[in-house]
């Protein structure tokens, strides 16, 4: 996301990936106001209809993020000729649009737009291989997905064939199709990595690869792999690495029966005693609230005690734990009855 201009109540952007849609999503809210171009069907006469790009001023009333499109829907707020002020209109929003939001930025929409603007978004990818195959695992901000699986032929002791090269096909496969990545890791069994790393030697892609061990080729090897420390210190900087140590402190707080609180009752209580030190909040949670129209409690909860806390919203993996405590959470700096 690319930051073009940011005022007391006001943003202009430009959209720079798929990564952004999402932020968006989340970033715009009922009653906002939103301004972007978009066609519309507008009838010359009773034979002819004419597509026409207009740029609009819609009142949001829904948002929707799917197939790579932010889907804003509302209500036309500026005079445009031949079409009502006031009827239903949506734009569409994609890579490369610009798109003006007016809005109340209160403390956690603007932790939604800090992250989105981060520089430092780091995208990583992890490859689970063996002599048989290879898994391919990207780690963004938000997931960890599997975008690949490569398989290679296994050459039989009892005869000799001109099997390829699977190890540069692995590496083959990296620089052609899969670009971009700030740190790419291997992963395998001691056994196979001689082979890996003579393939790396004269790769373009040496500089930002290493190879460690680790005993299997499927997903749940990939957790294993995140949690050592000397990957830690590569993949510190991904958002769902840094909710995972966020969560753990407050599971361990609860653990110890000291500086939490769970649930919207015993945080709100919390917040205006000024107790909080790290409000976490699921994106599930938020979601639940926006669907019942009940998000503005939470919101004036923010607008009032937000200022001098930090607020980390949870959207990886890890929201389910702090779904299973109600959905908010906090740990504190001292405790309270």
């Amino acid at each position: 996301m690319r930051l073009i201009k940011k005022e007391k109540n006001y943003v202009e952007l430009q959209i720079e990936d798929k990564e952004d849609l999402w932020y968006l999503s989340r970033l715009i809210n009922k009653n906002d106001i939103v301004k972007g171009k978009s066609t519309r069907k507008i009838k010359i006469n009773e034979k002819t209809v004419e597509k026409k790009t207009y740029y609009f001023i819609i009142k949001v009333e829904k948002v929707e993020y799917q197939n790579e499109i932010l889907k804003v829907n509302g209500t036309i707020q500026n005079e445009i000729e031949d079409i009502p002020k006031g009827s239903y209109q949506s734009i569409n929003f994609k890579e490369g649009d610009i798109i003006k939001i007016e809005k109340t930025f209160n403390p956690y929409y603007e932790k939604i737009l800090k992250t989105a603007l981060e520089k430092n978004k780091k995208k990583f990818l992890i490859i689970l291989f063996d002599r048989e195959k290879a898994n391919f695992f990207e780690i963004t901000n938000t997931e960890i997905k599997k975008i690949l699986e490569l398989k290679g032929e296994v050459e039989k002791k009892q005869y000799k064939t001109n099997t390829e090269n699977f190890y540069k096909k692995i590496i083959n496969t990296i620089e052609e199709k899969t670009k971009n990545y700030d740190k790419i890791i291997f992963a395998s069994p001691q056994f196979y990595q001689e082979y890996i790393k003579k393939e790396l030697e004269n790769s373009s892609i040496k500089e930002k690869s290493y190879v460690i061990t680790v005993s299997g080729t499927e997903k749940n090897s990939v957790k294993e792999i995140i949690e050592r420390k000397e990957v830690q210190q590569q993949i510190l900087q991904l958002k769902n690495m840094k909710e995972a140590k966020i969560v753990e402190e407050l599971l361990k707080n609860i653990s110890k029966n000291e500086k939490y609180s769970y649930g919207f009752k015993d945080v709100k209580k919390a917040l205006e005693y000024n107790a909080v030190e790290t409000l976490i909040i699921s994106t599930d949670y938020i979601d639940k609230l926006l669907e019942k129209n009940e998000f503005e409690k939470l919101n004036e909860l923010l607008e009032l005690y937000g200022k001098n806390i930090k607020i980390e919203i949870i959207e990886s993996e890890e929201k389910k734990k702090i779904n299973s405590l109600g959905g908010i959470a906090a740990i504190l700096r001292y405790n309270i009855e």
